[in-house]
């Protein structure tokens, strides 16, 4: 049979790493990349090469094109029968999602897109009208500083994240990657315990959450929270190196905390440069904030308001430095 398991790694802009799980009895491997939607015709190759291990590095490539890579085993067999792709290049520019002639039909599809492929250049995701079953996962490496993701719904509360709660993610929409940004959305989850809207999880940084409505269950009393930044999936007090997560003119509504922001184990080892600001916090049962582990936190110009009847404080504060 032909190799399977074609993956994707991408280094720079301009080149692209590609391995493969061999096939059976292969004794090469030819590999040619066409332009996007092209069919896999020699007159269409714009590299092509033959190699002896599972795995090719091809540099040179344009950050305006879109690629299609293709495989074909090396074989004691006809090479034509072991056929295998196209390998589309990781994502850049506009996405759609949702809606007319989107590029991704559902969030289940992006996703798949965004782990396998990965980004090539910043990218911008646009979320047409309509809901999306969470729980919805940024994955861990699908970013940095030169491939940006912005996260943007078509309008604040015609798209909207949904999820129940529970399971191995309490949270309708993890960030696991950093330089990710969030605006103009509505993420829901209506669990009533183990229920989080948002989570920021271990290592992220320079993360934004904009323009957007979080609502989780406005009668919970445990575990049901609209924002945390930790670093477990599942405890919103577990540490994690998190740093520079903002969240701003926001719209928070329910659960036993509105937003939970949690450090990195202790002084000296902190999480740093966090803001909040210009949001709305509403019906927290607890308190609106709950921080620990922090220096050089920002809160400012934020409304708490609507009370319930366990209420503690408006914020509460554990070894947080520089505030």
């Amino acid at each position: 049979p032909p190799s399977t398991e074609l993956t994707s790694v991408f280094s720079t802009a301009d080149s692209a790493r590609f391995s493969w799980s061999p096939g059976d009895s292969s004794l090469a491997y030819n590999w040619f990349i066409v332009p996007a939607n092209a069919s896999p015709d020699s007159a269409n190759y714009i590299q092509s090469g033959t190699v002896s291990a599972d795995s090719v590095t091809i540099t040179g490539l344009d950050t305006l094109v879109s690629y299609d890579f293709y495989l074909a085993d090396v074989c004691l067999l006809d090479t034509s029968t072991n056929l295998v792709g196209p390998f589309k290049a990781g994502l850049k520019g506009l996405v759609s999602v949702g809606g007319s002639n989107p590029v991704f039909a559902d969030g289940d599809e992006l996703i798949d897109a965004l782990a396998e492929r990965g980004l090539r250049s910043p990218t911008t995701i646009e979320l047409r009208n309509g809901t999306y079953q969470g729980p919805i996962v940024i994955p861990a490496g699908a970013t940095d500083a030169q491939r940006t993701l912005e996260i943007r719904g078509e309008s604040r509360d015609g798209v909207v994240l949904t999820h129940s709660g529970g399971g191995q993610r309490y949270a309708t929409l993890t960030v696991a990657s950093p330089y990710v940004t969030v605006r103009n959305l509505t993420v829901e989850n209506t669990g009533g315990t183990d229920a989080w809207g948002v989570h920021f999880t271990d290592d992220t940084k320079l993360d934004s959450l904009i323009d957007c409505d979080i609502r989780v269950d406005s009668n919970a009393t445990f575990d049901a929270i609209g924002v945390v930044v930790s670093g477990s999936p599942t405890s919103e007090t577990s540490s994690g190196g998190n740093d520079s997560i903002y969240v701003g003119n926001c719209f928070v509504i329910g659960g036993e905390k509105n937003i939970h922001v949690e450090g990195d184990g202790g002084f000296p080892n902190v999480g740093s440069g966090h803001t909040i600001e210009n949001s709305e916090l509403v019906l927290a049962d607890d308190h609106y904030i709950e921080a620990d582990d922090l220096v050089g936190f920002v809160i400012r110009n934020n409304v708490m308001r609507d009370v319930r009847s366990d209420f503690e404080d408006n914020v509460t504060i554990t070894d947080v430095d520089a505030i």
